[in-house]
């Protein structure tokens, strides 16, 4: 005899999905920036340049904010509560911290507190209690300047010694720039090209690692050390986060009163 099968609504299904633990979700939501000291790159509904604290949703799947928590006192977790909000994947939403403690639903948000220029504690806080993100505290604010976590692009190594290549000795400059991008797939087989290993140009059997380009792209050629000769390849770029002030930017200036916002 088999169990009973349970089978769940798809809404109900959904919303178990947002109420996960912050624990349980790869990528959680967290503050990705907050102004203190808005110039009026934002205005409110109500026509104020009030505080705001932008929230993002780095995950794969939308989560429900229902729970979710913004606050500027260690010893209250849940000084203010979001609504039953969704946050799709890769979406930013925009919460004024005007001390209007305004929280419905698909309207502009307001928390129950403003920020302080000088520096105080914030966290955004899950509905198991956990804190994905906080600042213990924030420095020293300036006007006009957001404050959060930047982005930065790191080149990594065009190729690694051993990697194979095609390498040409051109006896004239008919091919110009044609060579550096623009033009793909760009013909490396016929003519004089030849296969080659990495490192070519170097000293000994391995030799240092490539010179970098500064942009590049699939079956783009750059530079070898001989200025005689070209070599092909491709790389790609890796993003990772820190603390940095920047100036208001267009995305701090889109309206977010009714839908999260997305850059």
């Amino acid at each position: 005899m088999h169990p009973p099968e349970i089978r769940l609504p798809i809404a109900l299904l959904v919303l178990l999905v947002g109420l996960l633990p912050a624990h349980a979700l790869a990528d959680p939501p967290y503050i990705s920036e907050i102004m203190t000291r808005n110039d009026g790159t934002i205005l409110d509904a109500d026509g104020d340049a009030s505080d705001w604290i932008e929230v993002y949703n780095p995950g794969p799947q939308a989560v429900n904010l229902s729970g979710w928590s913004l606050t500027d006192e260690t010893a209250r977790p849940t000084k203010w509560r979001f609504p039953a909000q969704s946050l799709e994947p890769g979406a930013f939403l925009i919460v004024f911290a005007s001390a209007k403690d305004r929280s419905l639903a698909g309207t502009e948000l307001h928390a129950s507190f403003k920020l302080s220029t000088e520096g105080e504690y914030l966290a955004l806080v899950a509905p198991d209690g956990s804190r994905p993100s906080e600042f213990a505290p924030y420095p020293v604010q300036h006007e006009g300047f957001a404050y959060g976590l930047g982005r930065k692009i790191v080149d990594p190594p065009l190729a690694t010694a051993g990697s194979t290549a095609r390498v040409l000795i051109p006896s004239s400059g008919a091919l110009a720039a044609s060579w550096t991008g623009g033009n793909e797939p760009f013909d490396d087989v016929s003519g004089a090209w030849f296969g080659a290993t990495l490192g070519i140009g170097f000293p000994g059997s391995a030799g240092p690692a490539p010179p970098r380009p500064s942009r590049i792209t699939t079956s783009t050629a750059t530079r070898g050390t001989r200025p005689e000769a070209l070599i092909t390849g491709s790389c790609a770029a890796t993003r990772h986060s820190r603390p940095t002030f920047r100036r208001s930017s267009v995305r701090d200036a889109r309206s977010s009163s009714t839908a999260p916002m997305t850059s």
